[in-house]
């Protein structure tokens, strides 16, 4: 079951879903990036902000993407693709990945 997202740009309550929505309608309930008549879906605010204010192109200087997940050795920026075969999450890069981790996001 799909869930609504779509209405009327007044409107307080989304009444349709991406698929359905009618002409004119927007999304009114994901977040958008703060800078004015950007429609993109902000990653990037201060460390420690728990919500994202703004995207890639309009973040600001010392913000960073608090959305995505980062590899869990100190100082590293990269996003993790490996992990424990039974993980369901990835934890460490390519770089630091520990002995016995393998590449769980792009499995074969």
């Amino acid at each position: 079951e799909t869930r609504p997202s779509f209405g009327k740009p007044e409107d307080q309550r989304p009444s349709y879903c991406k698929t359905h929505k009618r002409q004119g309608m927007v999304d009114i309930v994901s977040r958008r990036c703060e800078e004015p008549g950007c429609e993109t879906h902000p990653k990037f605010g201060k460390p420690e902000d728990q919500r994202p204010s703004y995207c890639k192109r309009h973040k600001r200087q010392g913000m960073v993407d608090i959305v995505h997940r980062r590899c869990e050795e100190p100082g590293c920026e990269t996003r993790p693709s490996f992990g424990k075969p039974e993980d369901q999450r990835p934890s460490y890069c390519k770089t630091h990945k520990r002995e016995g981790m393998v590449d769980i996001v792009n499995r074969r």
